[in-house]
């Protein structure tokens, strides 16, 4: 079960580079690094009543995009490998790579919705 929905993840992503000619690796950390925790500080912005945390981490991201745009897939790289050093640090890379990338993500978006 574990194995399939890590293929699924997979899969996605490597759609997701395909149809923006990115490498799986930058998906990778755009999904995970920029746009999700994106997603979380847009719901505090909103639970907030404020329009601070969202903007902020935009501009950040930007920042990084822009500074490492010549660099930027050496860059996801670097960043990808040491996340799948974090992850294999825990044992099972498939259990675990589900556990970290799918339900704690999950399991964040619902408790910053509910909150």
């Amino acid at each position: 079960m574990i194995d399939k929905v890590f293929d699924a993840t997979v899969n996605v992503l490597l759609f997701l580079g395909r149809t923006f000619r990115l490498t799986y690796n930058a998906v990778n950390i755009i999904v995970w690094y920029m746009l999700l925790p994106l997603a979380w500080a847009a719901i505090l912005d909103y639970k907030l009543h404020q329009i601070l945390f969202a903007p902020a981490w935009l501009l950040l991201c930007i920042a990084v995009i822009i500074l490492q745009r010549k660099q930027f897939n050496r860059f996801c790289d670097t960043l990808f490998k040491l996340s799948q050093v974090f992850i294999l640090s825990f044992g099972n890379y498939y259990l675990w790579s589900v556990i970290i990338c799918l339900l704690l993500p999950v399991f964040i978006t619902t408790i910053l919705l509910i909150a």
